[in-house]
């Protein structure tokens, strides 16, 4: 058997837009759908947009634990001549 390509998309805002399996409004936030001919149409006349599916529960870091980030390469340092 093939698998099934699926993609991510939300509808664009001012947009209710059904699934046509399950006759429900598209949430907000989205939802992975398999890519058929609707859905490219529906992207097609810009009722919905591609977008990346929100973090998983078990992707996010557990609360109180930090996150470490480099500092941006430039920083808040002044600019040559500035003090």
């Amino acid at each position: 058997m093939t698998e099934i390509e699926t993609m991510h998309v939300k509808p664009n805002p001012g947009h209710l837009v059904r699934d046509p399996e399950t006759r429900e409004a598209l949430p907000p936030a989205g939802k992975e759908v398999p890519w058929s001919t609707y859905w490219r149409r529906r992207l097609l006349d810009g009722s919905i947009q591609a977008s990346t599916p929100p973090a998983r529960e078990e992707d996010k870091p557990a609360p109180g634990t930090s996150v470490a980030t480099e500092a941006p390469a430039s920083g808040n340092r002044p600019k040559r001549g500035e003090k």
